[in-house]
């Protein structure tokens, strides 16, 4: 696959941060982001897996970029997003609790995006709200090296939709009231990078094995990014968010990385005995579509029968 051109180089553009908005761009996502408040306030659910457009990542086939926990009842506020960022001054990862107009507002592109929301209900939710308010354990999964482009089964970076996987996959193994007691087997360890060879001595790093056991065993699938152009994986040397030097040497070899990515979270999760609802929204220049179930919106932000459009002005 060769890079396609802008797109690729502005989702290299990591700690660039979002561009300036100007009033009429920031009038529209603070409305999107009431929008998508006025989604999950008559959900009934304590938390819901929140997924947006950011990073332009449409030439690695990507719609969503990063993922993060919408929580209803947390301190800060109701519907708050606990999310892993990259803290780039400091080049290290940090756990942020954002508003959702701030989490709207983060991305590269303010005329258009999408957003998706898989609504996390009955046992599942609870365990996943509980895991993801208890600052103890949201951040006893919070590893100290980033990399965008983390291999998912290794404990020696971790990415934003990592987090949020282990997370899930350690609050859903778990018994209530034991967050550290998934067991590793024996067998299991071995294929996970940081529990080979027996324990390790870095409490994060075992508890993200546990949890990508966990993950494992719950039928967890990374996406599997599939590199063309060789030089892009020499790239990643250049900049201290990406690295290479977690990867098999068999995917080095194919050029083919397995990432945590939104995409692969929500097919994860909707394939659940109990499959969460299942809400999405698109705007491009000042019309909104907002589907509740059904197929994924499409690229363009096409509406389709029963979908609710709304104009921004």
């Amino acid at each position: 696959m060769a890079v396609a051109g802008p797109a690729a180089a502005d989702s290299m553009r990591y700690c660039d941060g979002p561009a300036a908005l100007d009033a009429h761009q920031q009038d529209g996502l603070l409305r999107v982001a009431a929008l998508v408040q006025e989604m999950l306030e008559p959900s009934g659910v304590e938390v819901a897996l929140i997924a947006r457009s950011g990073l332009r990542l449409e030439w690695l086939g990507e719609r969503h970029s990063h993922a993060g926990l919408a929580l209803r009842d947390h301190r800060d506020g109701r519907w708050t997003v606990r999310q892993l960022y990259y803290a780039c001054d400091e080049r290290r990862p940090r756990l942020f609790d954002q508003g959702l107009a701030g989490f709207v507002m983060g991305t590269a592109q303010p005329d258009r995006g999408h957003y998706e929301l898989l609504l996390l209900d009955g046992a599942d939710g609870r365990a996943v709200a509980r895991a993801a308010l208890d600052d103890r354990r949201a951040l006893g999964l919070l590893s100290a090296d980033y990399s965008a482009n983390a291999y998912a089964w290794s404990t020696r970076y971790q990415n934003c939709n990592q987090w949020v996987a282990e997370l899930l996959g350690e609050a859903w193994a778990a018994p209530a009231g034991a967050p550290d007691a998934v067991e590793v087997p024996a067998a299991a360890a071995g294929d996970v990078s940081g529990a080979i060879g027996g324990a390790t001595t870095d409490p994060v790093a075992e508890r993200r094995a546990r949890a990508q056991v966990a993950l494992r065993q719950a039928g967890y699938v990374p996406r599997t990014v599939e590199l063309g152009w060789l030089p892009l994986m020499w790239v990643a040397s250049v900049w201290p968010w990406l690295h290479t030097d977690d990867l098999p040497a068999a995917q080095w070899d194919a050029r083919a990385l397995q990432v945590s990515m939104p995409s692969a979270l929500s097919a994860w999760v909707e394939r659940r005995p109990s499959p969460p609802r299942r809400l999405a929204l698109c705007h491009r220049d000042r019309q909104v579509v907002i589907r509740s179930g059904g197929a994924p919106l499409d690229a363009d932000c096409t509406p389709a029968d029963g979908d609710r459009v709304l104009q921004l002005d």
